[in-house]
């Protein structure tokens, strides 16, 4: 046999054996799990893709717990979660059957939150959202 003929048959086995020893990289996507974190000087948290950081809190106590008998998984549609962000700051967040969030500070209703939205509460409890104050919801 001609060793033309024998030419790329090799190349193509050469090919062939060099591909099995790579390795394909896969990306793996974990979701960013819920927390609250109490540092001493801020509280910051992170429910359902909504951040919040307080200031000057009173207390060491963090934490979150559900409320009732409902989901803390932000894919089903009614859940109840309230946040402890230091001694004097208290978090409700409720959702019914709809992508907004129902936003309750201190026992005082304060609108709606949507994942993506930035909380802030400073050293004289103002509430603001993205940027902008927030004022008590009078519905």
């Amino acid at each position: 046999m001609n060793s033309r003929y024998l030419f790329l048959p090799c190349v193509l086995l050469i090919a062939a054996l060099s591909a099995c020893g790579k390795k394909e990289q896969v990306e793996v996507q974990t979701a960013q799990a819920d927390f609250v974190q109490n540092s001493g000087d801020e509280v910051t948290a992170d429910v359902w893709g909504v951040q919040f950081e307080v200031a000057s809190p009173v207390g060491t106590s963090a934490g979150s717990t559900m409320e009732g008998m409902l989901h803390s998984d932000s894919g089903q549609n009614d859940a109840l979660m309230k946040l402890t962000m230091g001694d004097d700051v208290t978090v409700l967040l409720e959702k019914r059957g709809t992508d907004t969030i129902a936003f309750t500070f201190n026992e005082e209703k304060h609108g709606t939150l949507e994942e993506g939205d930035f909380v802030t509460i400073d050293e004289d409890r103002i509430v603001m959202v993205n940027g902008f104050v927030r004022d008590v919801d009078d519905q």
